[in-house]
């Protein structure tokens, strides 16, 4: 029950995940190209990506190392672990790119405060943001793959 639960919190949150980044990317990117300042609602903005990232690392992590059979629970089987192509996607490959792509922009975004220049500022949002973006498009669960998911979270 727990497991469907984080599951499907997780599978919805995730559009979250993609589309707020994507959003914040076409703002960023219009405002170095008209130069814009850098307005109190793009701190709102990159705060709102923050926690909508922090949010769905946090619900990943519960699965991973909790309560699902395809995270943690699957290093019992270590040597076979690498050879299973679902597996090693699920225990190892998802989360880490979902980790790097996370820390990337915690980063890139930390780094955009320190900077005084609006049109800098902008700029390391775009690739704060192309960083999620990319990275969440390579490694979400697509349909079709063997480790594929729907699209839309099972009701």
């Amino acid at each position: 029950m727990l497991y469907n639960t984080l599951l499907f919190i997780h599978s919805f949150w995730r559009w979250l995940a993609f589309l707020l980044p994507l959003v914040v990317l076409q703002r960023s990117s219009r405002a170095v190209i008209v130069r814009a300042p850098y307005a109190p609602v793009d701190r709102k903005l990159i705060l709102a990506v923050t926690i909508v990232l922090d949010v769905q690392l946090l619900l990943g992590l519960a699965l991973w190392a909790g309560v699902s059979p395809l995270g943690l629970q699957s290093f019992s089987s270590t040597p076979h672990l690498m050879k299973n192509p679902v597996l090693r996607y699920w225990a190892v490959e998802h989360g880490a790119l979902m980790v790097l792509a996370i820390g990337a922009f915690h980063g890139l975004s930390a780094s955009a405060k320190k900077l005084t220049d609006d049109r800098a500022k902008h700029k390391r949002v775009v690739m704060a943001c192309a960083v999620v973006v990319i990275l969440v498009l390579v490694n979400m669960p697509w349909p079709g793959r063997p480790y594929g998911r729907s699209l839309l979270p099972n009701m």
